[in-house]
């Protein structure tokens, strides 16, 4: 219902378009439609969360990926609550490096861009970074590219099912697909080292 109001939401037929449900606005009292469209279901990103809630309670006790994924802890921009990630991360030369698929729309990269330090845990390691925020899509590239050479079969398959790379890719397809990414460089802090 809307504030309230002499309104209600109606989902319609859901699923008749592919990956869309139809959302109609009906005035209660005239039973009028006033309003009419077709609004995505839910996206992968938004089935995540709860996977991603598994995958954190799994990840502390020792269970699944953990030599390629890490826990962040970001402060959320509106709730000012703890919020945990489980991320893929690619090391170097000390820092952490996390790739956003859904470049500056995750939650996660909002909340470092309103509060740049983290918790993070590696294993049985933990410790708090600051965060880097990276946007030039030549960076991300070149970040997308490294972790394509460390593990070229697994990253080339979900960035041509998710990103639509190309299986057959050049550095301009790989810029092109970074324009819309972001990219997060986690610095451990000193007492961290």
């Amino acid at each position: 219902m809307l504030a309230g109001s002499k309104y209600r939401i109606s989902h319609d037929e859901p699923g008749l378009l592919h990956g869309m449900d139809r959302i109609i606005l009906i005035h209660l009292f005239e039973g009028s439609v006033l309003e009419e469209s077709w609004m995505p279901t839910k996206t992968i990103y938004h089935r995540m969360k709860a996977l991603n809630a598994r995958m954190a309670t799994n990840y502390k006790r020792g269970i699944g990926p953990t030599r390629m994924v890490l826990l962040m802890t970001t402060i959320g921009r509106k709730s000012g609550l703890p919020r945990i990630t489980p991320l893929q991360f690619e090391e170097v030369e000390g820092a952490y490096y996390i790739a956003s698929a859904r470049g500056r729309e995750a939650d996660w990269f909002k909340n470092i861009c309103t509060n740049p330090n983290v918790h993070v845990q590696f294993r049985e390691r933990e410790f708090d970074a600051l965060t880097e925020p990276v946007t030039d899509p030549a960076r991300i590239a070149d970040f997308i590219a490294l972790r394509l050479r460390r593990h070229p079969v697994m990253i080339r398959l979900i960035m041509h099912l998710f990103d639509g790379l190309p299986l057959r890719f050049n550095r301009t397809d790989l810029e092109k697909i970074c324009k819309d990414k972001a990219m997060v460089i986690l610095h451990p802090s000193s007492d961290a080292l």
